[in-house]
């Protein structure tokens, strides 16, 4: 797997709308009214399987995947701008993915793999922001995102000779947050998955769980040992394994 760093992750923070952070700022002033739920999985699944085409440089696929993430994005448009949001105005959300997906046809046509990984991450974040600020957090793919954002400093951590100026015990803490974050996916994924991602296979998606929790038990007692460089093959390993999850929500879904 190629790594991210912590740079390009920063960029990708320095592109948050400001429109969502002042949201932030009236979320804290007053308690949202209940809302349906923010969630559009005709819209996630395209954008999904950009972000994984883009993370594994397939040109066919990432020009594929953003020809479809603007005809979902078409079809979606209207409900997302009429939506009883109460926190930010949903006009101003669809202002902002309209200018993402120029940004994204233009990283596509270079082609700028990181730039549009970057990209589509952000496209997915602004929704998961607006469901963070209604108190929706219910929906299993924005768990899927903490538990893999966590497991990126791991990986930086991990693949770092210097660990990321960690101590050892504080990598340990750090993956068993990691493995806590990844048991709430999993609960939610068991109690909302079959009614927010109903594409989803489930079986698929529990053998891909079951597959994961192996690399988990790898990393764990790799950290018994002491040796940074005998942690770096179940990093690879539960990374692979966090994608394969993540494939399950993707149309095409996965084979194991």
């Amino acid at each position: 797997m190629k790594y991210k760093s912590n740079a390009s992750w920063a960029r990708i923070v320095r592109q948050v709308s400001l429109l969502l952070l002042l949201a932030l700022f009236l979320s804290n002033q007053q308690s949202p009214q209940h809302i349906p739920p923010f969630i559009f999985p005709e819209l996630d699944q395209p954008v999904v399987s950009l972000w994984l085409a883009a993370t594994a440089n397939d040109s066919a696929q990432t020009r594929a995947q953003l020809k479809e993430v603007k005809r979902q994005w078409q079809i979606h448009k209207a409900d997302v701008e009429d939506f009883p949001l109460t926190v930010c105005n949903p006009y101003l959300i669809g202002g902002t993915i309209d200018a993402l997906l120029v940004q994204m046809q233009r990283a596509q046509a270079v082609p700028d793999y990181d730039e549009l990984t970057g990209l589509s991450y952000h496209f997915l974040w602004e929704f998961k922001t607006v469901r963070a600020f209604h108190r929706q957090n219910y929906y299993p793919l924005d768990a899927w995102w903490d538990v893999y954002n966590l497991h990126q400093e791991i990986s930086f951590a991990t693949h770092d000779p210097e660990l990321g100026l960690l101590e050892w015990q504080e990598l340990e803490c750090m993956f068993d947050e990691f493995v806590c974050l990844l048991e709430e996916y999993e609960a939610k994924a068991e109690a909302n998955l079959t009614r927010y991602a109903p594409r989803v296979d489930e079986d698929a998606h529990k053998d891909a769980m079951n597959r994961i929790y192996v690399c988990i038990n790898d990393y764990k007692q790799a950290l018994t040992t002491g040796y940074r460089d005998r942690l770096l093959t179940p990093c690879e390993e539960i990374a692979a394994g966090l994608k394969l999850i993540l494939t399950c929500y993707t149309k095409e879904g996965v084979t194991l």
